[in-house]
């Protein structure tokens, strides 16, 4: 793994102030026809973790490399290269927001309504949301009656392949009114995500294999999953998975049941 890495990541087009706000960890560097994203990142997590947002974006990525301090990004030359103003950095800080509130119409929410709550950014494909998802479930069955989780999709596809095909079969079985029987099938066999592989899980659940195969692929399940991704992306806390939210702040703990119901005491 590697620590603190200093990383250039450029971009095709130049990207206006909102879509950089995405970005708060990273110094943006304009070029001709390009912008050059350049900063330090902890671990290949967090780098994966701004590759997820970049396609979630719609955002060309051209190359990824490690960066010495001494390379320009473009040319020597100065004047095809326009460095951020200060305030363009306190924009990106400011548009830095909180958890974005849940929506009962839209997200996928069990347990106690008044209760605390978890919310987890997951991806269906990381062996460490897959932990989690294990580990809340311990700490649902103890704390029943006295506890809300949520999940909100965030799949590092440059790290994982089939994430995003797996999110889509979760949304797709939601329209079906089976998104947590999906969603637990999923990690239970998350070495098992192959498309034939989703499609007998559908079958399991006795899904409409129709509307299962059409709704997957649709355009209004995709843009249910870019929801969850754009809303994890702007709360400045979301670079990579799990990322847990208790009541509403982020937690950075560990996410063993002990330690969760630690987080969760009054």
């Amino acid at each position: 793994m590697l620590l603190a890495m200093r990383y250039e990541i450029r971009i095709a087009g130049a990207l206006s102030d909102s879509l950089l706000g995405a970005f708060p960890d990273l110094d943006p560097e304009r070029c001709i026809g390009e912008t050059v994203l350049v900063g330090e990142l902890p671990d290949q997590a967090a780098l994966h973790g701004v590759l997820a947002q970049i396609e979630a974006l719609g955002l060309e990525l051209l190359e990824v490399r490690r960066r010495p301090e001494s390379l320009e990004p473009c040319d020597a030359d100065s004047s095809r290269r326009v460095r951020p103003s200060t305030s363009m950095k306190a924009q990106s800080e400011i548009r830095q927001t909180p958890m974005e509130p849940l929506d009962s119409a839209v997200d996928h929410v069990r347990g106690a309504p008044d209760g605390h709550l978890i919310l987890e950014y997951g991806d269906y494909e990381c062996p460490y949301s897959r932990e989690a998802f294990r580990e809340i479930g311990r700490v649902e069955r103890e704390l029943e009656g006295q506890l809300r989780f949520a999940f909100r999709h965030f799949p590092l596809t440059e790290m994982h392949p089939h994430a995003l095909a797996a999110s889509a079969a979760a949304e797709a079985a939601a329209l079906q009114d089976r998104f947590w029987e999906m969603h637990e099938v999923l990690f239970h066999r998350q070495k098992a995500l192959e498309d034939d592989d989703l499609r007998r899980y559908a079958g399991e659940l006795g899904l409409d294999f129709e509307a299962f195969d059409r709704d997957r692929t649709g355009s209004a399940v995709l843009d249910r999953i870019r929801r969850d991704v754009e809303s994890g992306i702007a709360s400045g806390e979301v670079r990579g998975t799990p990322t847990l939210f208790i009541d509403g702040v982020v937690h950075r703990g560990g996410y063993d049941a002990a330690v969760l119901r630690q987080a969760l005491a009054p």
